[in-house]
């Protein structure tokens, strides 16, 4: 069976003994904030840009620094990345209402760990979304 690129591209860094996230644009459209499907397949990672054909994928990994490497958390990550794609002029209650909605289908320990990424990744984030991400916290905390 093919693996998926995701699947892929995390096997190869793992191989590889690589950091990577998946890009601005793959974490916008998987958290429903865009419906721009990525044209390419790109990765941030902590090591060299380069472009490698991986199974029948052709995936770009894009050097990146430690405000996007240090990321915690597949979601808590996705949300800091997300946020960067639309950016601060496009960033509405509309937009950290599909968060939250995000964040209610994760249960227990999950979202406890989530936030608590959230929490960590703030600190790398820019600082105009640090109120907004304060806002998702708060909102998640009991």
């Amino acid at each position: 069976m093919i693996p998926s690129p995701d699947e892929a591209a995390f096997a190869w860094a793992k191989d590889n003994n690589r950091t990577i996230l998946q890009s601005e644009a793959y974490a916008a459209n998987a958290l429903g904030l865009s419906t721009q499907v990525p044209a390419r397949m790109v990765y941030y990672t902590d090591g060299e840009t380069e472009t490698r054909k991986i199974g029948p994928w052709v995936i770009e990994f894009k050097h990146a620094g430690k405000e996007i490497t240090e990321l915690r958390g597949v979601v808590a990550s996705m949300v800091v990345l997300s946020l960067k794609s639309i950016g601060q002029d496009w960033t509405t209650p509309a937009t950290i209402k599909k968060i939250l909605l995000v964040l209610a289908r994760i249960d227990g320990d999950d979202l406890v760990r989530c936030v608590g990424d959230l929490e960590y990744n703030m600190q790398l984030a820019p600082l105009w979304m640090k109120p907004v991400i304060r806002d998702i916290i708060d909102t998640q905390s009991p």
